[in-house]
């Protein structure tokens, strides 16, 4: 036997535990699950949904680039939904780095640079792959700065947030630093 106690104005629950949540964004409570002696306690904020700012469905053009010459780097957008995690459209980023290109730096970027809300204070993508890579902002004074990311090595899609510095106001795209001759997706 549960009991739900919400406080707060985050939406409303019922006594079977079902939670409606409220309809504007910035709401918060406290939701108290009880079974017995035992309590606990989960903090909720009901907020707004995330802006999306690229789906890779709507044919925005992506670029790559490397330091080196003898480096190969390309980014192509497919519009299949087997490469895609949701929807239809997914960038694919390739490159070939030879030991003569050591250090190499490859940058990925839109041709359009994502302007940011005034509220954004992350960044999340979706990503199937290994290794680390960088999202690269513009800051408010014309400087950038990169957040660097680490992924997992599977397979399998994996859920990646970027806090977005204080002052950004652009996401220019995504950089990698290469130290050793390798090939990679």
């Amino acid at each position: 036997c549960f009991t739900f106690t919400l406080t707060g104005n985050a939406g409303t629950i019922t006594p079977e535990g079902l939670f409606t949540a409220g309809s504007a964004p910035g709401l918060s409570g406290t939701l108290e699950v009880t079974a017995g002696e035992k309590t606990v306690s989960i903090p909720i904020t009901v907020g707004q949904a995330p802006d999306l700012l690229e789906g890779f469905e709507n044919g925005a053009s992506w670029l790559a680039s490397a330091a080196h010459l003898d480096t190969a780097v390309a980014c192509t957008i497919s519009q299949t939904p087997e490469n895609a995690r949701y929807g239809f459209g997914s960038a694919s980023l390739t490159y070939h780095v030879p030991l003569v290109s050591l250090p190499e730096t490859i940058t990925y970027y839109s041709t359009s640079p994502y302007t940011l809300g005034s509220g954004a204070n992350a960044i999340s993508l979706m990503v199937r792959g290994s290794g680390s890579f960088a999202l690269d902002f513009r800051l408010s004074d014309g400087s950038t700065v990169s957040v660097p990311l680490t992924l997992d090595s599977t397979t399998e899609w994996q859920y990646v947030t970027a806090q977005v510095p204080s002052g950004a106001n652009t996401l220019l795209g995504m950089s990698s630093h290469v130290s050793e001759a390798s090939s990679g997706s």
